[in-house]
């Protein structure tokens, strides 16, 4: 496929766009936490706002922190990848640094060895 198709071959090189889009979104995030939470606005509007602006910021930065741990994002000189997935966490880093750190990676061990419907 990659004689017959090597532009296939950019696809598999480190993104350098990962680690700047990774500040980006963790600075919106406790930027935008910040603003709404100085807002004097109803318990119903923070939770929709919460929900879905600060859900899919979440999204994202989790989705970044993926690539980061598989290796296919590209990180400044002199940074570890275990590193930037510790204070890239932030503000959410129990939940996605122990599992990105210690637990991801098991999910990848039995792919393919069980049938989607079998399971």
């Amino acid at each position: 496929m990659m004689e017959r198709h090597p532009e296939l071959g950019q696809l598999s090189q480190p993104s350098k766009l990962t680690f700047p889009a990774l500040i980006v979104v963790n600075a919106l995030q406790l930027t935008l936490a910040r603003e709404i939470g100085s807002l004097d606005l109803s318990p119903a509007i923070t939770i929709t706002l919460g929900a879905t602006v600060g859900g899919t910021l979440s999204l994202w930065q989790f989705a970044l922190l993926h690539d980061i741990k598989h290796g296919v994002a590209q990180l400044p000189m002199g940074m570890k990848p275990n590193d930037v997935l510790f204070f890239g966490s932030q503000p959410s880093l129990f939940g996605y640094y122990l599992y990105l750190r210690y637990g991801h990676l098991s999910h990848h061990k039995d792919f393919g060895s069980v049938s989607l419907k079998d399971t």
